[in-house]
């Protein structure tokens, strides 16, 4: 199901995972509710593994903890 979801912050809890500024807070994508999944990943600067659930949106996957889901 495609829902749209809009941006409400910029960086992860544990700041693992940080968007670059130019993204507009507030921008709203199309978001694919049946790609959630937990994924597992490494932010190569800081050399830390991480999991968390993520979405897909538009082409780029983003955690969910930054998305705020209009529709369901």
């Amino acid at each position: 199901m495609i829902v749209k979801a809009k941006l409400i912050k910029r960086k992860t809890d544990d700041g693992l995972i940080e968007l670059e500024d130019h993204v507009p807070l507030g921008k709203v994508y199309e978001v694919d509710l049946s790609t959630r999944a937990i994924r597992r990943g490494k932010n190569i600067e800081k050399s830390v593994f991480w999991e968390r659930e993520i979405i897909l949106t538009e082409g780029q996957w983003f955690p969910t903890e930054l998305l705020e889901i209009c529709e369901e």
